[in-house]
């Protein structure tokens, strides 16, 4: 019966695999383990995912890089699966040489023993018409050579056990490092590119009749905060006996919003056209927006602020993180603040805080990926002034570890409204935000 190596005997290789060159080699450990194909996958697989449980750092990535590349076996064109291939072909070959060799050698010497015993007894019998006296003698040697045959025959049959080639295997699918941004240049998209648009579009989510009813009429009202005020004030008092925080969290997250920014434009010295340090620019513009977002889900979500770290990105410092209540591994989106109003808003803070979050998004993904997640995805919300517009831009993004390719997009834009005009077109744009908000939600049921 087939026994199981024992935990000991995958440590011995374990422990030094992060050495070896490549890290974690698959074919190293084949040949250690020197095992069939199926087993070796197996063990591999195994001894793998657990090692990448007990990961951190930096090596917790080159474990999920060595999975994800044992994954692409099976594809088509994959660099490691002709590798693989090749090096299984020649593995069976040489076992298929060396059980021909053994059962050439058994088959020559059982001829050879069995023709000699004929011969013997040939002799024998001849013998024994001619000398009567000696046929005795010859028997009793025949009887020997006869026993020493018989256990060779057995010694070479105990040594050529039965071969029993396995040939299942698993396909998995391969994902390498290209970033596609569908998002641009809409005009040139290929079949495949609308197809990945299509798969990592936001999940539709109709909004309330309460909040589609007010939406209507501060869209038809003129740009003014008295009249918004009014306007709002009036149709909740009108939906005082029905509304519900929870079931019209859109209405709610409405009012609420609408009601901070125009108390700001309202101010003696409106703070959002004023200059402004980039955590005070949080405080007044995404913080509130994006924390009034998952209030009425904070028993599944919770939005922390300021300085914080994700036990997935390690020591990288965060302007906020939204983590899953009772399991605060799973971090399904990030907030990065690129500058205030008019102070340090420049080309180069954006694009290097735009570097930060993808590189540290695509080596979360990669674990996921390796942890068995389907089809990872992380989303992230990103704030950055337009200068030239003197516009407070809030980019709510997305990065998908798809098939063959990291789709990012640029799902939407949201100007913070330090206007009453704005704050109109802040109103439309509340239905999307609440899709990209579904999209969190949908993704945390996924990743249970």
């Amino acid at each position: 019966m087939f026994k199981r190596p024992k935990q000991a005997f995958y440590n011995t290789w374990i422990s030094t695999a992060e050495n070896l060159l490549p890290e974690y080699d698959y074919f190293d450990f084949a040949n250690f383990v020197n095992r069939d194909k199926q087993s070796t996958n197996l063990f591999y697989n195994n001894i793998m995912k657990m090692a990448l449980q007990r990961a951190n750092g930096e090596n917790k990535l080159t474990i999920a890089n060595a999975i994800n590349k044992f994954n692409t076996r099976g594809k088509l064109g994959s660099q490691f699966g002709q590798e693989y291939n090749e090096y299984w072909e020649k593995r069976e070959q040489a076992e298929h040489e060396e059980r021909i060799k053994k059962r050439q050698k058994t088959a020559v010497e059982t001829t050879n023993d069995a023709a000699c015993a004929s011969f013997e007894s040939i002799v024998l019998n001849v013998a024994a018409e001619i000398q009567g006296s000696k046929v005795a003698n010859n028997n009793e040697k025949g009887k020997n050579a006869a026993t020493n045959v018989d256990a060779n025959d057995n010694d070479n049959n105990s040594n050529d056990k039965e071969y029993s080639a396995e040939y299942e295997d698993i396909s998995f699918e391969a994902f390498n490092e290209k970033i596609i941004y569908v998002d641009t240049n809409k005009k040139y998209m290929n079949e495949e590119i609308l197809q990945l648009t299509e798969t990592t579009n936001l999940p539709t989510k109709k909004p309330s009749d309460a909040f589609a009813s007010l939406q209507n009429k501060i869209n038809d009202c003129q740009p003014s905060t008295r009249l918004l005020r009014k306007t709002i004030k009036l149709y909740i008092a009108e939906m005082i006996d029905t509304f519900d925080p929870i079931v019209h969290a859109d209405l709610n997250f409405t009012e609420v919003l609408c009601t901070h920014f125009l108390n700001m434009i309202d101010s003696p010295r409106n703070p959002l056209l004023q200059k402004q340090l980039e955590r005070n620019t949080g405080f007044l513009t995404t913080i509130p927006i994006l924390h009034n977002l998952f209030v009425s889900r904070n028993d599944i979500l919770d939005m922390q602020w300021v300085e914080k770290n994700a036990s997935a990105t390690g020591n990288i410092k965060w302007d906020g993180v939204v983590f899953v209540v009772g399991n605060k591994t799973v971090t399904p989106m990030f907030v990065e603040l690129s500058g205030g109003i008019n102070f340090n808003s420049t080309d180069k803070k954006e694009t290097d805080d735009e570097k930060k979050l993808v590189e540290q998004f695509i080596k979360l993904l990669k674990i996921q990926k390796a942890e068995g997640v389907e089809t990872p995805c992380q989303y992230y919300v990103r704030y950055f002034v337009n200068i030239l517009k003197l516009d407070m831009v809030l980019y709510f993004e997305s990065l998908t570890y798809f098939d063959d390719y990291y789709v990012k997009r640029t799902h939407f834009t949201v100007s913070c409204p330090s206007t009453c005009s704005k704050l109109i077109d802040f109103v439309a744009k509340i239905p999307q935000i609440f899709e990209y908000r579904q999209g969190i939600l949908n993704l945390i049921k996924e990743m249970k």
